[in-house]
């Protein structure tokens, strides 16, 4: 196992609008990207769960991303983002040094799709007082988790019996209610309103009967609480 590991170096190509619209009510951005991406660092895993980086060739990133903010008055705020990215390996040689990645496959956690959108309406109460509702929605597509060591699994996690967890894609809506007195803010919030379950990782940590065993990491529960905060 490689104790350490070289600088990686991206070539980046961006190009984008960005303009207001409908008397600047509408604000709206779009750009699109590639990244030419070598000497590429990856985490590898190996079967005792001990995490180490090394430098696996060639690597591309492209895609695009869109960003847009609507006040169709003064008070109510809707935005939205939408992102694709196409994140894989161009060459063989992550196999050759010892990751189980090859040319083509695609780079740990980069969800091809990835997107939001939240509404949020703020009024003024009484005096000073100023009160917040909103909501917003989240979305992470589905992901592929670190690449494995060749040397610990066995023929290979390549093999399709050992095959490179896919977190499934999840989407998570939020809630929040708030007042503000112009010294303290108080606010009431519900996070994952639905309490959905979707995991952030998955790493394989042994083989038991010649079966991939995974431990895995899960996205914060339904939740519900209030926070305060004060200007001194």
């Amino acid at each position: 196992m490689n104790s350490t590991y070289n600088a990686d170096r991206t070539v980046n190509y961006e190009v984008g609008v960005k303009s207001y619209f409908l008397d600047r009510t509408l604000y709206a951005e779009l750009s699109a990207f590639y990244i030419d991406w070598s000497k590429i660092q990856l985490l590898g895993l190996n079967v005792d769960h001990e995490e180490f980086y090394v430098n696996a060739g060639g690597a591309v990133s492209q895609g695009f991303e869109a960003a847009t903010q609507y006040h169709p008055f003064r008070d109510l705020n809707l935005t939205a983002t939408l992102d694709y990215t196409d994140a894989h390996l161009t060459d063989n040689d992550a196999f050759e040094v010892g990751i189980d990645g090859r040319d083509g496959e695609r780079l740990p956690f980069t969800p091809r799709l990835a997107g939001s959108f939240s509404v949020d309406y703020s009024h003024a109460l009484v005096r000073d007082w100023k009160g917040d509702i909103g909501a917003d929605y989240s979305y992470q597509g589905d992901r592929l988790t670190s690449f494995q060591s060749t040397e610990n699994f066995p023929p290979s996690f390549s093999d399709p019996r050992y095959p490179r967890p896919v977190l499934p894609g999840y989407g998570v809506v939020n809630l929040h209610l708030g007042v503000d007195t112009g010294r303290i803010q108080g606010t009431l919030f519900v996070k994952n309103l639905f309490d959905k379950r979707a995991f952030t990782s998955a790493d394989a940590t042994t083989l038991d009967n010649n079966s991939p065993l995974y431990s895995v990491a899960v996205i914060q529960p339904l939740t519900v609480g209030i926070s305060l905060a004060a200007k001194f």
